[in-house]
């Protein structure tokens, strides 16, 4: 394996990839579909066998029963950590830890499409019939797919899938999408069934309850409610969707992976060899939770490396100025915080939270017990979900701060560090001089020690509550003479234990092993945020600038 840097793209910009293929592991070059489990292993299914990737080396995963291997073209992966495998001509498979069996022979002979779980039902859609699964009782039935009268001759299910409400949807290959109704009838559109036979591929639905399919010819469609459909990307070849929040991406075997925006609605730059990618034979595209991009092709794995600095100026036409912070909450959602607009979502579709005129946000914070947290002046906030924010408690002027993994929030005031629990109690932990507060500032390190920037040195203190010595316990970590006598403006330990430090006047510094690293030296930081394995840096006055540190 080798990291690669992709031809010049038509704004002179490059994409570094890594490119997997068989001398690095894998069974076989052509890549036909990928998951990820909850232990966060990347499974990939081949034309010759399912293999497993631990971010290090690839391990073939072995049929119980079969003499030789199987093609695996559909692959899903369940809560509890078990995986699903449909192959070609060789049944239905469950993998458990590395082990993979066949629990059901009545699906061995069966050509399944499409895994959905769905409440506590694994369905299986085939071509002719819909196999239900109960994951409690692991009772199975099945039904024949069942078209309406008058319905012109289909060519069979070739994809499915659920859409948030709990209807269920099913794409014959010839007819396009039609609604299952309660009585399991399939409702059709009556002007689909006179485009090219067998030319409908995938059916997906995103998280806000409208359906994508493409049709091999002509493109990616928008599927409305009653079953119309409007053509938004013209792509020859277009076949697998991937749905994150934020996009809609299309595996074209000709024209490579097309982008559909979903805030602005409108297309982003593809992702072919004319913006260096080493082929546009792609089979299917998937995001893992970590943020990285996995690409199947016809010629190998590849993964995207540095997606790039996206420089974000406006959302749905707010912009973004007098920014304090950016972060991501637990339902994906990116917040900024602006002293114009108050706390705004940037994607996956915009919103604002303002609870009265006067607010006054100083800070976002990511909580290490997984919520978003915002401060005002006078209260702190924690964010619930669809834009909605819940009032924790009331707050005495405090500027940034940190909140564990119990929700106790440690704030940083004029006078000092104080901790502060959900209930209102609050505690001095380090105090300092009036106009001194410039000079420090507190992050938690991943197992959930307090760290504090204390002017030129790293210190770790005692979080709990206050001994009645009034002596708290502290021990010094680093200390940097040469960065006496400057504000910092923020502070962070990320997953790999590197420190960053933003100072006044002197830009980003990163701190690993003992070494400092200059980063972004003209530019002043307010916040400091880690998205995924991303370094957010805020500027307060022309936008978010992103830094990948690899």
């Amino acid at each position: 394996m080798a990291l690669h840097a992709g031809d010049a793209s038509a704004d002179g910009g490059r994409i570094p990839f890594r490119h997997y293929s068989i001398p690095e592991g894998l069974p076989h070059e052509n890549v036909k579909t990928l998951a990820q489990t909850v232990d966060g292993r990347l499974w990939i299914g081949t034309s010759a066998g399912l293999s497993v990737f631990n971010g290090i080396t690839f391990d073939d995963v072995v049929f119980e029963g079969l003499s030789s291997a199987a093609s695996v073209y559909e692959i899903e992966a369940l809560p509890d950590g078990s995986l699903w495998v449909a192959t070609e001509s060789r049944g239905v498979w469950l993998v458990q830890g590395d082990q993979a069996v066949q629990p059901f022979p009545a699906l061995a002979g069966e050509h399944i499409h499409r895994f959905v779980a769905w409440q506590d039902t694994l369905y299986m859609f085939g071509t002719e019939k819909v196999w239900k699964l109960d994951m409690g009782t692991q009772q199975l039935t099945n039904a024949r797919y069942r078209y309406a009268i008058g319905t012109p001759e289909g060519s069979g299910i070739v994809s499915a899938d659920i859409a948030s409400d709990g209807t269920v949807w099913v794409l014959d290959g010839r007819l396009g999408p039609g609604r299952v109704t309660a009585d399991g009838t399939v409702q059709f559109h009556a002007d689909l069934a006179r485009m090219e036979v067998r030319s409908w591929r995938f059916l997906r639905f995103d998280m806000y309850g409208t359906g994508w399919v493409t049709h091999q010819r002509e493109g990616l469609y928008r599927l409305a409610a009653d079953g119309t459909l409007e053509l938004v990307l013209q792509a020859n070849g277009a076949e697998h969707i991937c749905v994150t929040p934020d996009r809609i991406a299309v595996a074209s075997g000709r024209l490579g992976g097309l982008m559909w925006d979903l805030q602005k609605q409108a297309p982003l730059a593809p992702l072919n060899e004319q913006s260096g990618m080493p082929t546009n034979r792609i089979n299917c595209l998937f995001r893992d939770k970590e943020g990285n991009t996995w690409i199947g092709t016809q010629d190998g794995l590849i993964q995207l490396v540095n997606p790039g600095v996206e420089h974000v100026m406006e959302s749905a036409g707010q912009p973004l100025v007098e920014l304090q912070g950016v972060s991501t909450a637990a339902d994906g959602s990116i917040w900024t915080l602006s002293r114009s607009e108050g706390l705004v979502r940037v994607a996956p579709r915009p919103a604002t939270f303002q609870p009265g005129d006067d607010a006054r946000w100083t800070a976002l914070i990511n909580g290490q017990d997984d919520a978003l947290y915002a401060i005002e002046r006078r209260a702190w906030y924690k964010y619930a979900a669809d834009a909605a924010w819940q009032r924790v408690g009331a707050l005495d002027n405090a500027v940034s701060g940190v909140v564990d993994a119990n929700g106790v929030g440690f704030f940083k005031r004029v006078d000092g560090l104080y901790r502060y629990e959900a209930d209102g109690e609050e505690d001095m932990l380090l105090g300092w001089m009036p106009g001194e507060g410039v000079y420090y500032e507190p992050a938690l390190t991943p197992d959930g020690r307090l760290i504090v920037w204390e002017n030129g040195r790293l210190i770790d203190i005692d979080k709990q509550r206050s001994p009645d010595t009034g002596i708290r316990a502290m021990q010094v970590l680093a200390e940097y003479p040469a960065l006496r006598g400057v504000g910092v403006r923020a502070l962070t330990m990320d997953s790999d234990r590197r420190i960053w430090v933003s100072l006044q006047g002197r830009g980003l510094f990163c701190i690993q092993d003992g070494n400092v690293l200059f980063l972004l030296p003209d530019l002043e930081i307010d916040r400091l945020t880690q998205l995924n394995d991303s370094l957010m840096a805020v500027e307060a006055h022309d936008g978010l600038h992103a830094y990948t540190f690899r």
